[in-house]
């Protein structure tokens, strides 16, 4: 069942990152007869993002920002290609992240729609992007309405040179992009899923679980190498790849070793179809630990040491159990304990005391 949950929180994940591509509208508005929505962010009472929005109905993605030396940095090393308008003022200022030839050229061709965008990061916005659905500005603090004006003039620009152009399917990096993040985003859901796997479940899977979590790191720095060549590779010479590479670099940094030590986890028991290993063991002591934590919460563990094993696997003196098995054992009894060798070779608990120990 664990299992299921990951991979569901896998495809939640994915499901999130190619969602948040889209962003809401907001309040709906009118300014001098222009139509536009507002959206403003609040936190603690204080406004934390601001956006202004208008229907671009033409599948057309791009992202503007102003230039940063890590921009440079990255189109110097010849990892990421943006296009040039050849107005030096503009190109200077603003870093396009559109593959996308007809937008592009769009700016090329108009001087007074790269004048208005300038215009825009000179008032404070800090962003100019389109989901395919709506032209937006955005700014981290909230601005006047008199840019609502300056946003249809650019909308309406847009809308005429982009009138025969076809849909973002043309795009040949933005499916790439947005696969790539759905596929971190899918990580994280797994780790996510697999940090709440190991808060619910206290006791020990595998006989020897810092081979597990050794094994498991190792795995995440191969992913890790391996994933990060992938995307490079994937996305080069793209305007936006410097940023995803960035971006999925922090995202799997965070989720790779706890998703590496639950993968190894996952396959060595999952994949193990090998005959039943039995031990027969005395339990010198079984006893309950309390936890306390923040607000006066309180939790449980259970935990048996046991005595010299008649087993073919050298078993710890300590073994952490379930709340079922340690209702189910005396002291000073023997009790069988079936383990299976493991796909990967790191023998696991499948049954302790007839009681199912897997949480697959």
């Amino acid at each position: 069942m664990w299992i299921l949950l990951r991979l569901a929180a896998a495809g939640v994940g994915f499901l999130i990152r190619l969602g948040s591509r889209f962003a809401a509208a907001g309040e709906e508005r009118v300014f001098e007869g222009h139509r536009y929505n507002c959206h403003v962010g609040k936190k603690k009472g204080k406004v934390t993002s601001f956006r202004l929005s208008m229907a671009f109905p033409k599948g057309v993605v791009f992202s503007m920002t102003c230039e940063r030396s890590w921009d440079a940095f990255f189109k110097s090393l010849g990892f990421s290609a943006e296009y040039q308008t050849g107005d030096p003022t503009f190109d200077d200022k603003v870093y396009i992240a559109s593959d996308n030839p007809a937008f592009c050229h769009a700016l090329k061709n108009q001087p007074r729609l790269r004048e208005l965008l300038l215009e825009f990061f000179a008032a404070g916005f800090s962003r100019i992007r389109s989901d395919g659905n709506r032209l937006m500005i955005e700014a981290k603090r909230e601005l006047p309405n008199k840019w609502v004006v300056h946003l249809a003039e650019a909308q309406k620009r847009l809308l005429t040179a982009l009138t025969d152009t076809p849909s973002y399917l043309s795009d040949p990096f933005v499916w790439r992009a947005l696969v790539v993040e759905a596929f971190i985003w899918s990580l994280a859901g797994y780790a996510v899923a697999s940090g709440v796997d190991f808060a619910v479940h206290k006791q020990d899977f595998h006989v020897q679980p810092y081979s597990v979590i050794r094994y498991g790191v190792c795995a995440s720095m191969a992913l890790l190498v391996l994933l990060m060549f992938a995307i490079v590779v994937f996305l080069q010479r793209s305007s936006r790849s410097h940023r995803i590479l960035i971006e999925s670099f922090v995202a799997l940094l965070l989720s790779l070793p706890i998703t590496g030590v639950q993968l190894v986890s996952d396959l060595n028991r999952g994949l193990d179809g090998k005959p039943s290993l039995m031990a027969t063991v005395e339990v010198q002591r079984a006893y309950e630990q309390e936890h306390r934590g923040r607000r006066g919460r309180r939790w449980y563990t259970y935990h048996m040491e046991v005595g010299p094993a008649d087993s073919p696997v050298l078993l710890p003196f300590k073994i952490d159990i379930s709340h079922t098995v340690y209702t189910s054992i005396q002291a000073r009894k023997p009790i069988s304990i079936e383990m299976g060798p493991g796909f990967l070779g790191l023998p696991w608990y499948r049954k302790i005391n007839g009681i199912n120990c897997s949480a697959l």
